[in-house]
């Protein structure tokens, strides 16, 4: 919202824009059907993290980068299957 002041110039509600900005920031649910993957994902995206750390060691540990290139790109597969469910939602 705008008001004009004194001078004639045109103010932003401050109140508005903080309101604003602080939904923006807020997560948008859908309302009324539930999603049901949330349980696959939050395991998928647990698993995801795991595999990349212990890939990740693996190619930093060893002198062959061929196993921790293999198990670090499992786990993009483990977080591009979480990404499908999310879109399927």
């Amino acid at each position: 919202m705008k008001e004009k002041s004194d001078n004639g110039t045109e103010q932003v509600n401050e109140k508005v824009v903080e309101q604003q900005f602080e939904e923006g920031f807020r997560r948008k649910h859908r309302r009324g059907q539930p999603d049901r993957f949330y349980a696959v994902r939050n395991v998928l995206n647990l698993l995801f993290m795991i595999v990349a750390v212990v890939g990740v060691v693996i190619y930093c540990t060893n002198d062959d980068k061929t196993t921790g290139t293999i198990v670090v790109l499992a786990a993009m597969a483990l977080k591009i299957v979480e990404c499908a469910l999310r879109f399927i939602h």
